[in-house]
């Protein structure tokens, strides 16, 4: 191992500490920093399980339904931009989960809400559509608490 193969492992595994990294981000970092050697320090970090696209994704999804409270509309769009393939989010993303996120997000901002009833529909709309949420999981939000 020569010393630029070495010093890129070595960013690399600091890139990677900050936070969970998907393949296609691993990827565009190693070349920026050096083309010729980031093809074996990726397969290296993948070797050791530091990549991983099904785990990353599990995460994504887990940090945006909790701190950030986003619908399924919002994640995917995000998973497709970090390199995520469809097949990957498309089964990791539930319906179920999203309505789940959606009751408890209500279930916080629901004050914001107290509104006459024909401009609450439209408020609770625009308002969970603006977060991503699929306007059946909003028309059942909306049929819930009307």
């Amino acid at each position: 191992m020569d010393k630029a193969y070495q010093s890129l492992l070595v960013k690399a595994l600091k890139y990677i500490s900050v936070r969970r990294r998907s393949s296609r981000e691993v990827r565009e970092y190693l070349e920026k920093k050096d083309r010729e050697q980031s093809e074996s320090v990726y397969q290296r970090l993948e070797d050791l399980g530091y990549i991983n696209d099904r785990e990353f994704a599990v995460w994504w999804i887990s940090s945006r339904r909790g701190s950030h409270q986003k619908g399924d509309r919002v994640i995917a769009l995000e998973l497709k931009a970090k390199g995520i393939s469809a097949d990957i989010v498309g089964g990791l993303l539930t319906g179920s989960q999203e309505l789940d996120a959606a009751r408890m997000l209500f279930a916080k901002k629901h004050r914001m809400f107290d509104v006459p009833f024909e401009i609450k529909k439209q408020k609770i709309f625009r308002y969970f559509a603006g977060r991503g949420f699929t306007s059946s999981t909003i028309h059942t939000i909306i049929d819930e608490n009307s």
